[in-house]
């Protein structure tokens, strides 16, 4: 037998075992008969329907974006079928990159983008789109005043007869910038400004353009701010102290490790949130390093904690057990551990009478960054005799006591006068001066400091040692 083939009931082919659908053919119902000499059969009837192809519209809104810009790819169809579902594939180089409904597609990259658009029947895919980028013109300002580089704010205030120049601080390739100083344009790669104004740059590729924000200039005249008192050395101890300037602008404050910047007229240095070391503080509107009074700057120190001082004796001398550069010692003696003089400097001190002793020390001075050790009592010096009896010291009267330089020394008759001398050594147990005895009241006048000083009475076989006291 063989296959008779019917369109819409009409004899298309024969003695085939299939049917090509032609597309001109448009919609139609195909049937088979199969038939012999004797018998036939047919099919079914199998409707073919022909769906209208799809048509659609793809844009974007810019083909050529700027850095950090977007394009908006949108795809429309048009006369959409009402009893179809649309479905779509984004595609970037080839690349699927989101699928669903969505007919827009956001992007700020660069590349080829296509659609695969999908209905239950068709399927087509979409013309390229090819998006691209250029950069965004650079539009950072430089600044200068003086020649001095500082850095852009919205408002500069600055001195009378100051210089301001502006520059590009980097250029962007194949760009066109534009000065406008109060809104007229200034051709050039710098501007110079001398006058209250108002200044903008401007920039364009062709395709991308940008501009700055807008800075203003102000020339202040006859207007200096003027610092309080500062205090000049503090120790990480002390209480916080203030600065105080004519004007509300800002203070800088810088040291070789450290700098911050403070709004407003009153600013508090507290010594124990610093670091130590030497610092500047500076007032202005700006906080500018130009233009500035001598009366807007001012410096200070901040000093370390000093440490408590170990002293220690060694063969009737008192030494600091560690000893610190940059530092100064005092030494003070006191017959009560109450009532303190001072008796000598240095490292070291030789022990002279029994009581007493701490050393004080100092940093710069010594009323600045100070710290005493722990007092030391001394009760192993002996008085020097050299013979087998001790005079009394009931038997020496010396006056005045405290002096003020010049004093006199009474003896009794105890001593032999003829055979008498006079010693005068300092807290050091340095001797200063040697006087001999010709009578009984004897006057000495001597150029001695302030401080604490020894009288040696030395007869044939006896010494008396009386602590002199000189306050001047």
């Amino acid at each position: 037998g063989e296959l008779w083939w019917y369109s819409n009931n009409i004899l298309f082919a024969r003695g085939r075992d299939y049917f090509v659908i032609e597309e001109g053919m448009g919609n139609t119902d195909i049937r088979v008969i199969a038939k012999n000499e004797i018998c036939e059969d047919t099919t079914f009837t199998v409707s073919i329907r022909k769906e209208p192809s799809i048509e659609f519209f793809f844009r974007a809104d810019k083909e050529i974006i700027c850095t950090n810009d977007t394009s908006t790819l949108t795809l429309e169809i048009l006369s959409p079928s009402a009893n179809q579902d649309y479905t779509f594939e984004w595609l970037k180089d080839g690349q699927a990159i989101s699928s669903g409904t969505d007919r827009t597609l956001q992007t700020n990259e660069a590349g080829e983008y296509q659609v695969i658009i999908s209905s239950s029947t068709c399927q087509l895919t979409t013309h390229t789109l090819t998006i691209e980028t250029l950069p965004t013109p650079n539009i950072d300002i430089s600044f200068s005043v003086n020649g001095t580089t500082m850095p852009v704010t919205d408002t500069i205030r600055i001195c009378q007869g100051s210089i301001l120049e502006f520059g590009i601080a980097q250029t962007t390739p194949n760009t066109d910038y534009s000065w406008f100083i109060n809104n007229r344009y200034q051709a050039g790669s710098t501007v110079r400004i001398t006058t209250n104004s108002t200044l903008q740059l401007r920039a364009s590729n062709g395709t991308c353009s940008k501009q700055s924000e807008f800075v203003t200039i102000i020339f202040d005249s006859n207007v200096v701010p003027l610092l309080s008192q500062v205090r000049e050395i503090s120790c990480k101890s002390d209480l916080a102290f203030e600065v105080q300037s004519s004007i509300t602008g800002r203070f800088e404050v810088t040291s070789s490790d450290t700098s911050f910047v403070i709004n407003g007229n009153r600013l508090r240095i507290n010594p124990q949130d610093l670091p130590a070391g030497n610092y500047t503080v500076k007032s202005n509107y700006a906080g500018l390093n130009v233009c500035l009074h001598p009366d807007a700057v001012a410096t200070f120190s901040i000093k370390e904690e000093l440490i408590i001082p170990t002293i220690i004796e060694r063969d009737g001398i008192l030494v600091v057990d560690s000893l610190m550069n940059n530092y100064t010692y005092q030494w003070e003696y006191s017959e009560n551990n109450a009532d303190w003089e001072a008796i000598g400097t240095g490292s070291s001190i030789s022990l002279t009478n029994n009581g007493f002793y701490r050393v004080k020390v100092s940093l710069v001075n010594g009323e600045t960054c100070f710290v005493y050790s722990e007092s030391r009592s001394i009760t192993s010096i002996q008085t020097p005799i050299l013979g087998t009896e001790e005079m009394s010291k009931n038997s020496v009267n010396l006056y005045p006591n405290p002096s003020e330089g010049d004093f006199t020394l009474e003896l009794s008759t105890e001593w032999k006068v003829d055979a008498t001398k006079i010693k005068i050594v300092d807290a050091l147990g340095r001797v200063l001066a040697t006087k001999n005895v010709k009578d009984y009241k004897t006057f000495i006048s001597h150029n001695l400091n302030s401080g604490i000083y020894f009288i040696q009475i030395q007869n044939e076989n006896q010494t008396l040692t009386l602590k002199l006291v000189i306050q001047k």
